[in-house]
């Protein structure tokens, strides 16, 4: 098998593995609302808003082998929490807790900073 094949296997079993501590939550139009330090914001996306979390999860994986430690954990069904601790950076917590497969709220701490995006399936992709 090449090394091509290998790095592009070893990229999808991380990627499976980071959805598998995630909620499952039915993909279409969702409505974003983000709130960091105050400020407000709101967007669509077409897919699943929790496309990016599991990209961040398999990125703090990667960071394990700089010497970070990353714990993946569900503390009740429907809510997944990662916690990164880095001997050179601050560490960041993120939470996903998803109550139905249509609604979900991702809350992140990192470098003194907290944002929260409430995010619910408004309907199918256009």
């Amino acid at each position: 098998m090449s090394a091509r094949i290998l790095v592009a296997l070893a990229a999808l079993a991380a990627a499976a593995t980071a959805y598998a501590a995630l909620p499952v939550v039915q993909p279409g139009k969702w409505l974003l609302k983000s709130r960091a330090n105050g400020e407000a914001r709101e967007t669509t996306i077409c897919g699943s808003p929790l496309d990016k979390v599991a990209e961040a999860i398999v990125a703090a994986r990667e960071r394990e082998k700089s010497g970070c430690r990353v714990t993946v954990r569900e503390p009740v069904p429907r809510t997944t929490s990662v916690l990164v601790e880095c001997p050179d950076r601050e560490k960041s917590e993120l939470t996903v807790n998803s109550a139905s497969t249509q609604s979900v709220t991702i809350e992140l701490w990192r470098a003194g900073r907290h944002e929260t995006v409430d995010a619910e399936r408004v309907g199918a992709c256009d």
